[in-house]
């Protein structure tokens, strides 16, 4: 026994494929060959689309603009830590020798460091008790400038 499917569930392929404000009773669109237009499109798609496309426009701009800012704070970190380092090493002996200074400057190139300068008391010794000084100064590859002081005292 097959039930015939009711009159009003018969849709035709031309009412399925076609765009059109007009909906009978069942809320099925209704379609005559006039309103089956190509490229005719439904009021509203646009805008509904819309506030998704910005939203992923800013959240790739904001995530580029914070990796970015992450990279810088890692070459900041980098560099202070190899500050602190060599001013222990400093201390010891109441000067930057000259390896040590060569082996501190590849490693400021290494951490993303350009057009490194170095200053404070790095090449005269001092005398126990009086103050060191190791002031780093340089570029990242984007060209922003980091500097970095340390001071300290000789315990020699």
């Amino acid at each position: 026994m097959n039930n015939p499917a009711p009159a009003d569930m018969n849709v035709s392929a031309t009412v399925v494929n076609c765009i059109s404000r007009e909906r009978d009773d069942h809320g099925i669109t209704g379609c005559n060959t006039a309103d089956c237009g190509a490229g005719r499109v439904s009021e509203g798609s646009v805008g509904d689309v819309m506030p998704m496309c910005i939203f992923v426009i800013c959240i790739a701009f904001v995530m580029i603009t914070f990796s970015d800012c992450v990279r810088l704070i890692g070459v900041k970190t980098a560099v202070s830590q190899i500050s602190r380092q060599y001013i222990l090493r400093m201390e010891t002996y109441g000067y930057l020798t000259s390896g040590d200074r060569d082996r501190m400057v590849d490693a400021l190139t290494e951490a993303g460091l350009k057009d490194i300068t170095l200053g404070g008391t790095d090449t005269a010794e001092v005398g126990y008790g009086n103050e060191i000084v190791l002031e780093i100064t340089g570029h990242t590859e984007d060209g922003y400038e980091i500097r970095e002081f340390r001071t300290s005292t000789a315990k020699y």
